[in-house]
């Protein structure tokens, strides 16, 4: 089972992936057998726990422990996934009652730098730049030095830029870019800033420098099931016609095991890399 789950993982097919069980019809066979049996046999085993490996714990503020449920609730997949309207609808509408709840509880602790920063991520979730701002800009006022707001508003900037043209939009994506490398140098573990880094690129239409790939990558890396960041990769490695490796990295999202939108955007997009693939090697 685990060899199953990690080929899947890896981006193998179902059919590809359950080879590691050997005949499929035999393992049918005994496992029906198995189950209608009316006994199983079972022998007591000791799992080994490793310690676990705690650098350290602190307490949540009182602002953070009353967002579990929302921080758990939270979903930033793109809106546009969600091609039948009754789909999006009801994920706008979930979203926005998360939202909801998240503005009353910032309201009751509105000095809680992780309610603000929650609060900035889920304005922006929903498409409400200005009031993400408001907040990024209300956390950034109270600690000038908060790696992820400081990473959100870069990201905020980059969308700015995205809606300017020339002078402007260069100006604007230059001030993402230095927030975002501000952010890098503050905590160079965490994925935020190298996200928001190469997004000051591709937000504002420039050519991402082969750094803000290479953090791009990291990103992906450190951070294996965030699809936006995954499908950010993809789509670049896709521009630079690097057609095999933007399969690769599809893979795990086209042949997820779990129904989604994004899982059939992926497969979508694959089924036209293939394509495009093949184009290449012909013109070759």
């Amino acid at each position: 089972m685990r060899g199953y789950l990690t080929a899947l993982s890896n981006g193998k097919s179902y059919a590809d992936a359950a080879k590691v069980f050997g005949d499929l019809t035999a393992l049918n066979r005994e496992a029906r057998r198995y189950v209608t049996s009316g006994s199983f046999d079972y022998r007591p085993v000791t799992v080994e726990v490793a310690r676990p490996n705690i650098t350290r714990t602190r307490l949540l503020s009182q602002g953070e422990a009353s967002l579990i449920g929302e921080t758990i609730a939270f979903r930033d997949d793109e809106l546009s996934l969600f091609r039948k309207a009754g789909a999006r609808k009801r994920e706008e509408s979930l979203r926005l009652a998360n939202l909801d709840r998240i503005r009353a509880k910032v309201v009751r602790f509105p000095d809680d730098p992780y309610g603000l920063y929650l609060l900035a991520e889920s304005e922006y979730s929903v498409g409400n730049l200005a009031q993400s701002e408001t907040a990024a800009d209300r956390l950034l006022a109270q600690n000038p030095s908060h790696v992820r707001g400081l990473a959100r508003k870069s990201l905020l900037l980059s969308t700015a830029a995205s809606k300017l043209t020339g002078p402007a939009r260069a100006a604007k994506a230059k001030e993402a870019r230095q927030l975002a490398g501000k952010a890098n140098r503050l905590d160079k573990d965490n994925p935020m800033p190298l996200l928001a880094y190469y997004q000051s690129f591709n937000l504002a239409g420039e050519k991402p420098s082969p750094i803000a790939i290479k953090g791009l990558l990291q990103v992906v890396t450190m951070l294996p099931r965030d699809n936006n960041a995954r499908q950010l990769l993809v789509d670049q490695l896709a521009r630079d016609k690097r057609y095999d490796e933007a399969i690769a990295w599809l893979l795990p999202i086209a042949n997820s095991p779990h129904e989604s939108p994004r899982r059939e955007a992926a497969r979508e997009l694959r089924v036209k890399l293939e394509a495009a693939k093949a184009t290449k090697a012909v013109a070759t």
